[in-house]
């Protein structure tokens, strides 16, 4: 990656979250794909010097909105009205998970990133209501283009970050403890 300050937002990257059902119950659930539709990321590299490369995402959690089912074989989309959307979002929003009125923001602030040939290393703080975990994640080079697309995952236990996970029905359906956070971007060539 060129040295400098690559700006990133919902026009040239993407930010996912995939969450995945569980209980007894779980066949009336939804795996859901969840979109941030507002967040900034910033890129700073000034070369081979891991402590002075920095990332910093600020994501405005208001912004998390249900895209749809994640799809299988035997999916069909079109059983996710757009009421259900909007009760799945007011939850997520809610007290009980993300509390978007008492905590708006979730930050990434990066403390290392370390080039390797095929991806970078970071680790750095995330912090989602105001509870801050370390995290490490990769940030894979695209084969085709290693100096200008990247994407990544990693797994975050919402527990962690005192976040219940949603549970109905005496807890016979529920989200699983365990989501996974997806991203895409690319930089200037």
């Amino acid at each position: 990656m060129r040295e400098g300050l690559h700006e990133f937002g919902p026009g040239n990257m993407t930010l996912s979250i995939y969450t995945y059902k569980s209980g007894i119950l779980s066949t009336l659930g939804y795996d859901l794909f969840i979109k941030a539709t507002d967040f900034k990321m910033s890129m700073e590299i000034k070369g081979e010097n891991a402590k002075e490369n920095k990332i910093g995402l600020e994501v405005n959690a208001d912004s998390l909105k249900v895209a749809s089912l994640m799809m299988t074989e035997s999916t069909d989309n079109n059983i996710l009205t757009e009421g259900h959307k909007n009760e799945i979002d007011s939850n997520i929003k809610g007290s009980n998970v993300l509390n978007v009125k008492k905590y708006p923001k979730i930050t990434f602030i990066s403390k290392k990133i370390f080039e390797e040939a095929d991806c970078f290393k970071v680790t750095g703080d995330l912090t989602i209501r105001d509870k801050t975990k370390e995290i490490e994640m990769v940030l894979k080079k695209d084969i085709e283009k290693p100096d200008t697309k990247f994407s990544g995952s990693f797994d975050l236990y919402q527990t962690k970050f005192g976040i219940r996970p949603y549970s109905a029905m005496f807890g016979t359906l529920c989200v699983k403890d365990k989501i996974e956070i997806k991203w895409e971007f690319g930089t200037p060539a």
